[in-house]
């Protein structure tokens, strides 16, 4: 009896260890899940940047930008966050509205807290262009695949940098401006 008791407890004890190691693991659908959460975080942040471009409130969209925020475009020059406000906010200074503003995550990965999306832009505008007469407005249209990541913040997720931007052209008036840009086998420029 004594033994069975010892062979009982032995088998409960193996049995609870083999169920901490599995515990301990990360399964495919712990990290699916995580996935499917930060996917549905971060598309309500795109909802709220795209709201924030329609309404061309710079003050809304670098609301959701980590103080860090930076960008590097394809020249390989970094930009920090106090000269894409400037950017962004002359830009809208130009922009009648926008008519069409879609942001969509092509793919999402996470590397620690750091959720890295392959994100889609494309924007159709009414806008002033340089060295045109004031009154003067331009159908723009435009769309870039870039790489964006993403860090927590107090009030959710915040936008801490983009790269591997990649142009899929601009249209002025119905006229491609800027050809797109073709992407390698590895995704890079």
């Amino acid at each position: 009896m004594r033994s069975a008791a010892l062979f009982a407890s032995l088998v409960i004890a193996t049995a609870s260890a083999n169920g901490q190691q599995r515990d301990a693991q990360p399964s495919s659908t712990v990290v699916t899940d995580r996935l499917a959460r930060v996917r549905g975080e971060l598309d309500a942040r795109y909802a709220e940047n795209s709201a924030a471009f329609a309404a061309r409130d710079t003050s809304r969209v670098y609301h959701l930008r980590a103080p860090t925020f930076h960008t590097q475009t394809p020249d390989g020059r970094t930009h920090s966050f106090a000269e894409m406000k400037e950017y962004t906010a002359r830009l809208f200074g130009m922009i009648a509205r926008f008519d069409t503003i879609t942001f969509r995550i092509d793919s999402l990965s996470m590397r620690g807290d750091t959720a890295i999306a392959i994100a889609y832009q494309y924007t159709s505008r009414l806008q002033h262009l340089p060295n045109t007469p004031a009154a003067e407005l331009h159908r723009v249209t435009a769309a870039v695949i870039q790489r964006e990541q993403w860090v927590p913040g107090g009030s959710g997720w915040l936008l801490w940098r983009v790269d591997q931007v990649r142009d899929q052209g601009l249209w002025i008036d119905g006229v491609l401006r800027r050809q797109p840009v073709s992407v390698s086998p590895r995704g890079t420029i």
